[in-house]
């Protein structure tokens, strides 16, 4: 698909359901673009000389998926903006109103003050994986408003950092389908107490694996509004080392009946996390 003003929405609006769309290498298309079809957008496999979707600061939201599935593969996406949002702020992409999917090897770097790099939020099935968020002034990954039991989010293999938080876990009580595994996220450092991995209000997420070091509040955070998660396998150094680092730990759990085994903390706050 030759790059240009409008060509890549030009192109959804005329594929057919399950078609596939392949950018070209270094090509930039114009951001503000909407799926409502089920399509696969792709980059290069090799991730040489990838492509850009640019909002170019115009744009609330570079990216909207609202069909189900679609997957969007090895390109760059930047441009979003908070001037151009509504009071939730800009994302560069949005999956959203039934939107749902794959989202694998994106890079996204913050360019206009956008709040998050990828936004799930009360939506069906998405993985967000093998990708690279940086600079986004409330969280790289963002995921929301997950309350229907069946729904299976999984945030794997990806990195997020220089953001406030790297991956953020919100109001999704009541899910035992979110998944955060083998991301690293670390250097989150921007805005009030940066961490690589925030739950707030969140249920039964398992997170399993996960890299956190050097985030300017804490490395892991659970809240006070959040229970009976699983913390497995995880690694965290070095945290609360910027501006917040009066209250900072590697492991913060303010939340009851979170438990874990095989997590590695160089320090630890809050409760006593149980075992599991």
């Amino acid at each position: 698909m030759k790059p240009g003003k409008r060509t890549l929405q030009k192109a959804i609006d005329k594929a057919k359901a399950g078609d596939e769309l392949q950018l070209e290498r270094k090509g930039r298309y114009r951001g503000g673009v909407e799926i409502d079809k089920p399509l696969t957008i792709k980059g290069p496999e090799d991730g040489r000389k990838l492509p850009t979707v640019d909002g170019r600061c115009n744009e609330a939201f570079t990216m909207v998926v609202l069909a189900s599935p679609v997957t969007l593969q090895d390109f760059k996406v930047t441009g979003a903006s908070d001037a151009q949002g509504s009071q939730y702020g800009g994302a560069e992409v949005n999956f959203i109103g039934g939107g749902a999917g794959l989202a694998a090897g994106l890079k996204l770097q913050a360019a206009c003050g956008a709040k998050y790099g990828i936004n799930v939020f009360d939506t069906d099935d998405v993985v967000v994986t093998d990708g690279r968020y940086k600079g986004y002034d409330d969280a790289g990954v963002y995921v929301g408003g997950i309350d229907n039991p069946g729904t299976v989010v999984e945030v794997t293999d990806n990195s997020a950092s220089e953001n406030n938080r790297g991956i953020l876990i919100e109001d999704s009580a009541g899910n035992a389908g979110i998944l955060v595994a083998n991301n690293t996220t670390n250097a989150n450092a921007n805005g009030f107490t940066p961490s690589g991995i925030f739950l707030h209000n969140a249920d039964g997420v398992v997170i399993s694996g996960n890299t956190a070091n050097q985030n300017a509040y804490a490395g892991i955070h659970l809240d006070v509004t959040s229970d009976d998660n699983r913390v497995l396998d995880n690694k965290a150094s070095g945290n609360g080392v910027g501006a917040e680092a009066g209250g900072g730990v590697d492991f913060l759990n303010e939340g009851a009946g979170n438990c874990g085994s095989g997590n590695v903390f160089g320090t630890g706050g809050g409760n006593q996390l149980g075992v599991c």
